[in-house]
């Protein structure tokens, strides 16, 4: 049974390294892992009946003497082994989502700002919002935020300036119905979107 923990573990290895090459959408990753809960439950127990004939079938080769140590040591499994090894891997699949978000890769570069409050902001209040990776420049990367404000009927492009090394970002221009802001305003909308990251 543990060497069927391990490959299912294994499995989820070259995921979380496509994960953080490619742009897949998160709603791809959550029908991935329902599915593959799925197939784990529809067919554990019919895994387990298996392992459990193949126990009992080599058990009977051996001595009645035996045959109680063989059960107790093969026989099924451990729940503190298991709860470790779920740790474990929990822990190294953590670590390695840590690293791997370090690559300078341009799913990576735009996840800094996408997956921070800030842009599930504004990607909850625009349609059709899209994050575009546009170049590096020196230390940082340019990358760039377009949508469509339903509720104000404009058309919002935003610049930011990502530093994956810091995992940090910073806001450098705005353009609504493609007028670029003043500095004053281009705070004030800023703010506006600070605060309701807030709630």
């Amino acid at each position: 049974m543990y060497k069927l923990f391990f490959l299912l573990g294994l499995l989820q290895i070259p995921w979380f390294i496509i994960f953080h090459l490619i742009d897949i959408p998160l709603w791809v990753d959550i029908v991935l892992y329902l599915e593959f809960c799925f197939v784990v439950g529809w067919d554990g127990n019919r895994w387990y009946f298996k392992h459990a004939i193949q126990i009992l079938g080599k058990v009977k080769s051996l001595p009645q003497t035996q045959q109680d140590l063989y059960l107790r040591a093969k026989g099924g499994t451990h729940i503190e082994i298991m709860l470790c090894l779920n740790l474990f891997l929990l822990s190294f699949l953590y670590i390695m989502d840590i690293k791997l978000a370090y690559l300078p890769t341009q799913t990576n570069v735009k996840n800094v700002v996408r997956w921070s409050e800030e842009g599930e902001t504004l990607e909850s209040f625009t349609t059709n919002s899209k994050w575009k990776y546009i170049k590096k420049e020196g230390k940082h990367y340019v990358v760039e935020f377009t949508g469509y404000d339903n509720s104000e009927k404009e058309h919002v492009q935003i610049v930011f300036y990502v530093y994956l090394e810091k995992q940090n970002y910073e806001w450098h221009y705005v353009y609504i119905n493609n007028k670029k802001l003043n500095k004053d305003d281009e705070k004030e909308y800023k703010k506006e979107i600070e605060e309701i990251s807030w709630y």
